[in-house]
C-alpha cells in the first residue's frame, strides 16, 4: 500500500519507481532524524544507545529501498570489518579500500550486465561503504603512525561502532558521507561540547539551516521532476540531431547537463538536511557567534557555474567525495598522484566506458590548463584590463570541455556517445590537442614575472586563479 502511494506521487512528478524509492526513504529518514536529534539526543540516551538505534534504522531503511539487495551491505561490511580487526597498522588503509573495492566492482560488474541505463540500486550505498570504510581504515594507519612517534594510541572502533558509521541512517541512503571522528563526536555530543563557551551553552538548533537546504533540495527535485524527461541525457545521441546547428545541439546539451546537476543537488541538500536535524554536521561558531552547519556541505553550485578553470570545477562539486578522494588516495600516492586520483574516482564509479571517457580527458585538461596558466597568466597580470577577458575566455572553455565530456558520462551509452561527439565536431577533442600545442610552444614564465604575477595578485588586482 506505502508503495503504491509512493509510486504514483512520483510517477505524477516524473520520477521512476527506483527514484521513488530512494525519496521515500530520505522521507522516512527525515522523520527519524526529528525523533533521534529530541527523543535519544545525547544528553538523554547513552552513545551505546545511539549507536544501535542509528545502525537498525539504517538497516531498515536498506531494506525498505533495495529489499534483498541489503545483503550486499551487510555482507561486504562485515568483510571489510574482519579486515580492519585483523590487518597490521601498516597496511590497513590499503587492505580496507582494496577489500571494499573488489566487492563494489563485482556489484558494478553485474550492474553492467543487468542494468540499462542509470538505476538507483545497492551500488550506491556501496560506494558510500567504500569512502566510510577507507576513513576507518585511514583513520587506524594514521593514529598508528602518529604512535610511532609517541603521539597518538591506535584505537580499532568496535563492532558496534563501525556498523553504527557505515549503516548510518541519516546519510546510508544518498550521504553525504562524514568522516569516523566526526561520526562519533556527533554521537557522543562532543562536536557541541568542544565548542561550547559562557556565550553558547546551549547546543545550537540547525532546524533553520536545515529547513532551507531542504527546501532547496525538495525545489531542485521539483525542477528535475518537471523537465527531465524533454532534457534527459539519452536524447544528446539521437540521430535527428545529424544535420543540426551547433548552437542549437550544445544549448540543449548544455540544458541536458544542468537537470543532471539539479538532480544531484536535490539528493545533496535533502541528505545534508537530514544529517544536519539529526544534529550532524556542526562546525563551530563563526567570528559573530552564529552556528555553523555547513561541515557537510555537498557543493557549491553558483561557485561551480561561475568556475574558470577545471580545478575550480573540482573545487565545487561533490565536495565530500573530493574531500575523500585527497585525504584517502591523493595524499597517499608519490607517483603521479592527480592522475591516479582521476582514475580511481572512475573505477569508484564503475565500469561504465562513458566514466572512462568523462574523467580521463577531464584530468588531461586539469593538466593543461596549469601549465597554460603558469605560461599565460603572468602576461595577463601586467594589463589588469586583460583579466576579465581572461577570465571570460576560460570560464567559456572550460564549459564547453565539461559539456562535451560530461555527456558520455551521462548517457552510459557507447555509441550514443560517439554519435554526440560527432554531432558537435569532436569540440571537445580539438580544444585539447590545440592546448597541448600551446603547452609545446609558449615559454615557461620567467621568475620574475611569476613573482609580478603574485604581487599583482596579492595587492588584489586580480583574483586568485
Amino acid at each position: 500500500m506505502l508503495y503504491e502511494i509512493f509510486n504514483d506521487y512520483g510517477h505524477k512528478m516524473g520520477l521512476s519507481p527506483d527514484q521513488v524509492r530512494a525519496a521515500a526513504g530520505l522521507q522516512i529518514s527525515l522523520v527519524l532524524a526529528i525523533i533521534f536529534r529530541y527523543l535519544f539526543n545525547h544528553k538523554r540516551v547513552s552513545p551505546f544507545t545511539r549507536h544501535w538505534l542509528s545502525f537498525l534504522w539504517g538497516l531498515g531503511l536498506l531494506f525498505f529501498c533495495f529489499k534483498r539487495e541489503t545483503f550486499h551491505m551487510l555482507f561486504s561490511s562485515f568483510i571489510v570489518y574482519i579486515v580492519i580487526k585483523f590487518s597490521k597498522e601498516s597496511v590497513v588503509h590499503w587492505l580496507t579500500l582494496s577489500s571494499s573495492m573488489m566487492y563494489l566492482s563485482a556489484i558494478h560488474i553485474n550492474r553492467m550486465y543487468y542494468e540499462t541505463g542509470y538505476v538507483i540500486e545497492i551500488s550506491g550505498p556501496l560506494m558510500l561503504f567504500a569512502i566510510k570504510s577507507s576513513y576507518i581504515g585511514c583513520s587506524i594507519y594514521d593514529g598508528y603512525m602518529k604512535n610511532k612517534q609517541g603521539k597518538e594510541q591506535v584505537m580499532r572502533p568496535t563492532l558496534l561502532e563501525y556498523l553504527s558509521y557505515i549503516f548510518n541512517f541519516s546519510s546510508v541512503i544518498c550521504g553525504p558521507p562524514s568522516e569516523y571522528q566526526d561520526y562519533c563526536d556527533f554521537i557522543e555530543g562532543k562536536e557541541f561540547i568542544k565548542h561550547k563557551t559562557k556565550q553558547n551553552e546551549k547546543d545550537p538548533s540547525p532546524i533553520i539551516p536545515a529547513l532551507s537546504k531542504l527546501m532547496l533540495g525538495y525545489f531542485m527535485i521539483g525542477i528535475y521532476g518537471l523537465l527531465s524527461a524533454k532534457f534527459a541525457p539519452i536524447h544528446l545521441g539521437d540521430k535527428r540531431w545529424k544535420g543540426s546547428d551547433l548552437m542549437s545541439m550544445y544549448m540543449f546539451a548544455e540544458m541536458s547537463l544542468l537537470l543532471t546537476k539539479i538532480k544531484y543537488y536535490g539528493a545533496f541538500f535533502s541528505g545534508e538536511a537530514v544529517n544536519n536535524v539529526a544534529g550532524l554536521g556542526f562546525r563551530g561558531y563563526d567570528d559573530n557567534g552564529k552556528p555553523c552547519w555547513d561541515m557537510l556541505t555537498p557543493a557549491h553550485p553558483i561557485r561551480l557555474e561561475l568556475a574558470k578553470n577545471i580545478t575550480e570545477m573540482v573545487a565545487s562539486w561533490n565536495i565530500l567525495t573530493a574531500r575523500w578522494l585527497k585525504k584517502c588516495i591523493y595524499n597517499r600516492i608519490s607517483y603521479h598522484p592527480t592522475l591516479f586520483t582521476w582514475f580511481f574516482s572512475a573505477l569508484w564509479h564503475g565500469f561504465y566506458p562513458g566514466y572512462y571517457f568523462f574523467f580521463i580527458p577531464m584530468c588531461v585538461g586539469l593538466y593543461i590548463g596549469r601549465k597554460l596558466r603558469r605560461r599565460v597568466r603572468p602576461y595577463i597580470c601586467k594589463f589588469t584590463k586583460l583579466n576579465l577577458l581572461y577570465d571570460i575566455l576560460t570560464w567559456f572553455l572550460s564549459r564547453i570541455l565539461l559539456t562535451f565530456y560530461s555527456a558520455a558520462f551521462t548517457m552510459m551509452d557507447f555509441e550514443a556517445t560517439l554519435r554526440f561527439w560527432r554531432f558537435l565536431f569532436y569540440i571537445g577533442h580539438l580544444l585539447l590537442a590545440a592546448g597541448i600545442l600551446l603547452v609545446i610552444i609558449l615559454p615557461e614564465a620567467s621568475n620574475s614575472e611569476s613573482k609580478l604575477k603574485e604581487h599583482i595578485e596579492l595587492n588584489g588586482s586580480s583574483k586568485k586563479d
